[in-house]
């Protein structure tokens, strides 16, 4: 893809073996996705259980090598693990370090959400639109 190193940052809610054969697809090599602890991987343990930086199977995702990762932050008055796999090796700062791009992206749509008034907007279907004539006619 040129000579620019393009890469997926991804929620754990969008992967799936059927995402990951149509991004290598479109040529993207690279991805970054965000786990939850309790992900299965193919040895039966759970992500909870790995090493930084070591190399997994999720049981969802057979033969797709990922390296994990997490960063451990503060979330009302507790610390919480959030967790990195990454299609790329890399120790744990690395990892952590590629995936927070998608906060960048989160503040946005947080920002368009709430400081635009976008967060009553449910569009999960086409017929979801003809409720919001201004925001998507111009009218």
């Amino acid at each position: 893809m040129g000579g620019i190193k393009q890469f997926v940052v991804m929620d754990s809610g969008f992967y799936s073996a059927d995402t990951f054969d149509l991004l290598r697809h479109w040529g993207f090599e690279h991805v970054s996705l965000g786990g939850k602890s309790n992900l299965r991987l193919r040895d039966g343990r759970r992500l909870k259980d790995v090493q930084r930086g070591e190399c997994v199977e999720l049981d969802t995702l057979p033969g797709v090598k990922l390296y994990a990762s997490w960063v451990t932050l503060p979330r009302a008055g507790q610390f919480k693990r959030f967790y990195v796999l990454d299609t790329l090796p890399g120790g744990g700062r690395t990892l952590t370090r590629r995936h927070k791009r998608r906060w960048l992206i989160e503040s946005f749509f947080k920002s368009a959400k709430y400081d635009f008034g976008l967060n009553e907007i449910r569009l999960r279907t086409e017929t979801g639109t003809p409720q919001y004539p201004t925001l998507f006619r111009g009218t």
